[in-house]
Order: structure tokens, then C-alpha cells, then sequence
């Protein structure tokens, strides 16, 4: 953007030079007018030669930064390096990659460029050529328009390199717990809980099967034993055990003889008078 900027201006100013293309006055000549574009179109130059320059040493530092990258990965996988031999050697590499980085920044004149896309935008001032300094600004605020669009569409650098990693310790490996949960906790069941599940499962079914199979005979009642549950009375002496139930016998009803039912009398009708024995006493 900024050579064809440079070649536009140099060629407008050849043109007023030759045929006073700009101005309208004259046949040509060193002028007023072009001696201001003169001017603007040698600042552009300058700018594209810089930038030019900069796209040399671009290409230069981009090699420096790949052969660094490379020696970095080599050292990595060294096998015959021990872990404080590889990181004092990474450490020095990583230390030349970011120099070389920030010259790959320092490269590309970003803040220069939007500078002169602002001060074309500005125009020129032409004191005795007031409709030519017009027709002029107008010219160079259009380039400083199209320079400030291709600066907005480059993409941002940030000067800011990564550290260099520290040693990693135990507390560090906490961060990932996280990332790493679920597969603990589906290991932690196959190979903890089941199998100790299954263990006790199986220990309290035996218990039992052989508790079944040979039950404890008590002991005989030992004299120290009242003694000492009068000492440190046991649970049945806070909620003794209820009594056991009685069965009462049941009264057996008396079955009548052949003489009752012959006193038997009849409903609604008074029994009849026995005989008085005159010879029992009275």
C-alpha cells in the first residue's frame, strides 16, 4: 500500500513538473505546488524503503526463530540428557527465541504506519494555491484512508511471551484433579468399592452359615456372674425382658347326669315339692 502510494505521488509530481497537471497554471515547472508533493512523495518513499528494510529483516529473524524452534524440539527429545542438563538447555533457547521474537515485532513499523496513514488523512497546506491545495488534500486524504484500512486488517502482535515453564511438583498436578475426576471415580469402584463390597458380602454370609451350622453352647452360671451384674447390670436391667405368658386351664363344665335331667323342668312351670324325710332330724 504505501509503495503504490509513493509511485502515485512521485508520478503526480512529475506531471505538475512537466505539464502542471495539478495546478492548471502554467506550462510545467517547479512551482509551489510541486515542491509540497515533491515533499509528501519523498516521505513516502522513505516509508516504503523502511518497510522494505523491515521485510529483509523479517525474513532473517523468521529463519533465526525456526532454527531455534528446531534445536528446542532436538534438545527435548534428547534421551541422553538428563531432566537438569535438558532444562538449563531449553531455558538458554527459549531465552534467545524470545529476542528473536521481539526483533520480528520490532520488524514491521506498525505504529509508524498508522502515524502517516493519520497525517495524510491531514492533507497539505498550500498558502498562494488555495483550489489546488483542495484537489491535493482530498488526493492524500483518500491514500490515508486505504493505508489506515490495510494497517486495521493486519493482525495484532503481542509482545508478551510465555514464560518459560517452572518445576512441577506434587501441588501442581491438583489443577488436573478436575479433568480426571471421572475416570477415578470409575476406577475407584471397579478395582475398590466392588471387589471390598463383594468381600465383606461374602465374610458376613459365611459368619452367619457357620453360626448356623455350629451355634455357641452357653456357658454355666458361674457364682461371680450375680455378683457382678448386680455391679454393672447389663441392658436387662433398664428395659427388663417381658414376662413370659401363662396359660390358664381351662374349667371343664359339668356333664349332666341321667338324675338332673330328670329334674329338669320345663319353662313357665314350678317344680314340685319333695317328700320331707320324717326320720332325719330336723
Amino acid at each position: 500500500t504505501v509503495r503504490s502510494i509513493a509511485s502515485d505521488l512521485r508520478g503526480k509530481v512529475e506531471c505538475e513538473v512537466a505539464a502542471s497537471c495539478l495546478s492548471g497554471r502554467g506550462n510545467g515547472g517547479r512551482g509551489p505546488v510541486a515542491r509540497a508533493l515533491e515533499g509528501v512523495a519523498g516521505k513516502a518513499e522513505a516509508i516504503a524503503a523502511q518497510i522494505e528494510v523491515g521485510f529483509g529483516q523479517r525474513e532473517a529473524v523468521s529463519a533465526d526463530v525456526y532454527g531455534e524452534l528446531a534445536e528446542f524440539q532436538d534438545v527435548l527429545a534428547d534421551p541422553a540428557l538428563s531432566s537438569s542438563e535438558r532444562r538449563q538447555i531449553l531455558s538458554g533457547i527459549d531465552v534467545r527465541i524470545k529476542g528473536a521474537v521481539g526483533n520480528l515485532g520490532a520488524s514491521m513499523p506498525l505504529p509508524l504506519l498508522e502515524a502517516y496513514a493519520r497525517e495524510l488523512g491531514q492533507g497539505i497546506a498550500i498558502g498562494s494555491r488555495p483550489e489546488t491545495q483542495t484537489a491535493v488534500s482530498a488526493l492524500l486524504s483518500g491514500h490515508g484512508a486505504g493505508l489506515a484500512s490495510a494497517v486495521s486488517e493486519l493482525p495484532e502482535f503481542d509482545a508478551q511471551a510465555p514464560a518459560f515453564p517452572a518445576k512441577t511438583g506434587v501441588s501442581d498436578t491438583f489443577a488436573y484433579m478436575l479433568h480426571f475426576a471421572p475416570i477415578a471415580a470409575i476406577a475407584a469402584v471397579t478395582e475398590l468399592i466392588l471387589p471390598l463390597s463383594l468381600w465383606i458380602y461374602s465374610y458376613l454370609a459365611l459368619n452367619w452359615a457357620i453360626y448356623l451350622a455350629e451355634r455357641p453352647v452357653p456357658r454355666s452360671q458361674h457364682p461371680h456372674d450375680a455378683a457382678m451384674s448386680r455391679l454393672l447390670p447389663g441392658p436387662e436391667h433398664y428395659a427388663p425382658a417381658p414376662a413370659p405368658a401363662t396359660l390358664h386351664p381351662v374349667q371343664e363344665q359339668a356333664v349332666p347326669s341321667a338324675d338332673a335331667e330328670k329334674v329338669k323342668r320345663k319353662p313357665g312351670r314350678r317344680p314340685k315339692a319333695q317328700p320331707i324325710d320324717t326320720d332325719q332330724p330336723q
